[in-house]
C-alpha cells in the first residue's frame, strides 16, 4: 500500500505533466498495459 509519500509525489508529478503537455511525463505516470476512458470509449495508453 502506497504511503503518504508516495502519492504526494506522484500527484507533483501528475501535475508537473498535464500542466506542461509533456507526452513523455505523461506516460511516466501510468503502466504500459494502462487503459482509459473517455466518454464511453476505451483508450489504450501507447
Amino acid at each position: 500500500m502506497p504511503n503518504r509519500e508516495i502519492v504526494e509525489n506522484w500527484v507533483e508529478r501528475y501535475v508537473h505533466a498535464w500542466s506542461t503537455s509533456d507526452r513523455g511525463d505523461i506516460e511516466a505516470l501510468f503502466t504500459n498495459d494502462a487503459e482509459y476512458h473517455e466518454r464511453g470509449s476505451v483508450k489504450r495508453a501507447v
